[in-house]
């Protein structure tokens, strides 16, 4: 990502929607896959979406001058009864202390967005509120795909989500065939990976 894309949030949309997760490693892409599908599906009034593989330190940026800003991202298996959960991220309960140790314990190159959230609230560009939306993972390997379940709980935490930013002021609207068509069209783009062949490349791809 470029430093001239990491702006923050412009006049015309102060709520910003950010999905996160690689695309190669199966239900891991969960929140990648969310986001492209809300750029193809819905429309968003007021709200722009952001389609990330990973997030970096620097991509707090992104949170500047937004009123509020929703993270998309896959869990742990057991993270959410019903398949997704909807929280706030609430930085303002760490302490400082508390808040030196999340610091500490950042990967440059691999951030999960409450760390993001604490990078950015210590920077000073980010002062609206936070929330994460987290889909359960059960399926991750390298081109597996978003497996059914995946899919079935993004669907969900999709409708959850326009739910929220309608409660954000943003007027949403969102085609669920189309979405359903694009998670499983996203999840399933990197199952083209073959596996090595005896005397072949390791980065074979299949085309096509």
């Amino acid at each position: 990502m470029g430093a001239s894309s990491l702006a923050g949030c412009g006049r015309s949309a102060r709520i910003r929607v950010i999905g996160v997760g690689n695309p190669l490693y199966g239900d891991e892409a969960a929140g990648y896959c969310m986001a492209v599908a809300l750029q193809r599906c819905s429309v968003l009034e007021g709200a722009e979406v952001l389609a990330l593989d990973h997030l970096g330190p620097e991509c707090a940026l992104l949170l500047d001058g937004c009123d509020a800003a929703v993270f998309l991202d896959a869990g742990a298996p057991d993270a959410a009864g019903e398949g997704y959960s909807v929280a706030r991220i609430d930085t303002s309960r760490l302490t400082p202390r508390e808040a030196v140790e999340v610091l500490r314990s950042v990967e440059p190159h691999s951030l999960d967005p409450v760390g993001l959230a604490v990078i950015a609230r210590s920077a000073g560009v980010s002062h609206g509120d936070l929330y994460l939306v987290a889909v359960r993972a059960s399926r991750v390997g390298l081109g597996a795909g978003l497996s059914e379940e995946t899919v079935r709980s993004s669907l969900a935490a999709l409708e959850a989500l326009v739910a929220l930013l309608e409660r954000l002021g943003v007027r949403a609207r969102l085609d669920g065939e189309c979405v359903r068509r694009e998670l499983v069209r996203c999840g399933s783009s990197a199952s083209g990976l073959q596996q090595p062949q005896p005397g072949g490349s390791d980065h074979q791809l299949a085309h096509g």
